[in-house]
């Protein structure tokens, strides 16, 4: 009975050696795995302000987009409206042209009739 008695208080002993060590095994288990998400919610941080510093970059660029687009427009509007003033000075310069034309055609007709008449 003793023997028995020593036999299982060594098992006892072997089995808290064995229980010990894997509860400590356990426990750099979890120490590595706290570890490991630290150090994914640090990348996580870094990456959301990458990710905000590139949407505040985009709408930066947008911004400036839309105001160059703006000018864009503007200086398009401008080159329009000088092109419909030369257009509308080329008519009357083609008036004046044309009415040019008929009195000088008409005054050699008339000197030409004058011609003929003599």
């Amino acid at each position: 009975l003793e023997d028995e008695k020593k036999s299982l208080q060594e098992d006892v002993k072997a089995c808290k050696v064995t229980s010990s060590s894997q509860s400590e095994e356990i426990q750099r288990i979890i120490e590595f795995q706290k570890s490991q998400i630290e150090e994914m919610e640090l990348q996580r941080i870094a990456l959301q302000g990458e990710l905000d510093a590139a949407q505040r970059a985009a709408a930066e660029h947008h911004h400036a987009l839309s105001n160059e687009h703006a000018q864009s427009l503007s200086i398009a509007r401008d080159e329009i409206e000088t092109l419909k003033g030369q257009c509308l000075a080329a008519e009357g310069a083609h008036k004046v042209a044309e009415n040019t034309l008929h009195k000088t055609v008409a005054e050699e007709r008339k000197k030409c009739q004058s011609a003929v008449d003599s």
